[in-house]
């Protein structure tokens, strides 16, 4: 979540949105968004199974309540997905430098 906050330019200078999905709950969502400084949107309360049939991610229950694993997306102007990277843990995540080269390949 850093990392994209740390690009948040680029992406605007691109004409696109970064938005966070968090299945933790608005309290705990809000906390992460002020401890980051993220000036991005951040949707909490995900309900963690139907997230996982929706988009297919890894879901897991390790250090407390079932949560999703990390998934990254760019979509294209029409809302298709154009990129997608699925973690099942720590290691794998979309790096906003990924998402910036996939969307500089767009326009």
């Amino acid at each position: 979540m850093a990392d994209l906050q740390t690009h948040l330019a680029e992406f605007g200078e691109l004409d696109a949105s970064v938005i966070a999905l968090s299945a933790d709950p608005a309290e705990g969502a809000a906390e992460i968004v002020a401890e980051l400084s993220l000036d991005y949107r951040v949707l909490s309360d995900l309900d963690v199974e139907a997230t996982a049939g929706a988009i297919g991610c890894y879901t897991a229950e390790t250090m407390g309540p079932a949560h999703v694993q990390p998934a990254g997306f760019v979509l294209d102007r029409d809302g298709s997905v154009v990129h997608a990277v699925y973690s099942s843990g720590k290691v794998g995540r979309l790096t906003a430098e990924d998402a910036l080269v996939m969307l500089r390949g767009l326009v």
